[in-house]
């Protein structure tokens, strides 16, 4: 990643976006580009879905919205602004990201939760919310200790929890954080059923004016999304919304068809 140079102050204003304008990107010692020539945007108070199969270069352009690599071509604006230009630390703080493998960690319920924003004091309200909005609420508070529990194995009085209830906490953390934008990359995939259609129902509600990105093998965690961009080797090969995509009977509605009948198939066997 380049330094930063000239740093500009965070954009402030309420309705925001993230524009991808034409970036490219090829990984350090290889000259095959992993990213296209990519045009999206992210608009405040607004959820889009990211779809593609495995290689398409989806985790690579979320690397690239957190600025953990730069883009080779084409620039990433926050607002009217290119995020080179912004400090990188304040950027990053506008983005709260879950990922399949997030972290679990061995401090209280609370804590993990807590560590989604550790610029600011411990909120115990603000915890609480965060909870609820991830579907983990009830379930911390069922124990003796509530969010003071101390988390996983290694310690003779912590609590170990299945990995679904793991997820439900590591979206808490994203939540509690005070990022403008939410990226969930496969954020649901060990949720159960009924656990995924709560979260992803009022989705919109949960999220208020923040922008979201949701990226999922799964059509009940895209399909609620306002818009979505199906991605084929670094390429945006077809956009648009879920019942239009489905229409065209493309890329989006193959990947989602095949899903479903591999889904169906797998249940058969069992």
């Amino acid at each position: 990643m380049e330094k930063d140079v000239d740093t500009e102050s965070m954009p402030l204003e309420n309705d925001i976006c993230i524009k991808l304008k034409d970036v490219k990107f090829s990984y350090p010692y290889t000259d095959k580009q992993t990213i296209s020539g990519i045009n999206l945007t992210i608009p405040s108070g607004k959820i889009i879905g990211l779809v593609g199969l495995n290689g398409a270069g989806k985790s690579t352009l979320i690397k690239l919205l957190c600025r953990l690599y730069d883009p080779t071509e084409g620039e990433i604006l926050y607002g009217n602004k290119n995020i080179k230009q912004l400090n990188a630390l304040e950027y990053r703080k506008q983005l709260g990201v879950v990922f399949q493998d997030f972290n679990r960690y061995s401090f209280s319920a609370g804590e993990n939760i807590f560590f989604g924003n550790i610029h600011q004091p411990y909120n115990p309200q603000r915890v609480k919310e965060a909870a609820e909005k991830s579907g983990i609420a009830s379930f911390i508070e069922s124990f003796p200790d509530g969010y003071e529990t101390t988390m996983g194995r290694i310690f003779e009085d912590s609590k170990e929890v299945s990995i679904g209830q793991w997820q439900k906490i590591a979206l808490a953390r994203c939540f509690y954080s005070d990022a403008r934008f939410l990226i969930f990359d496969e954020a649901s995939s060990a949720l159960d059923a009924v656990s995924e259609k709560e979260l992803f129902g009022s989705f919109r509600d949960r999220i208020g004016n923040r922008g979201a990105v949701i990226i999922s093998h799964r059509r009940s965690a895209i399909l609620h999304a306002d818009y979505i961009y199906v991605l084929a080797d670094g390429k945006v090969v077809e956009e648009g919304t879920d019942e239009e995509l489905m229409q065209r009977k493309g890329a989006y509605a193959s990947i989602f068809n095949e899903n479903a009948v591999a889904e169906k198939e797998k249940a058969t066997t069992k």
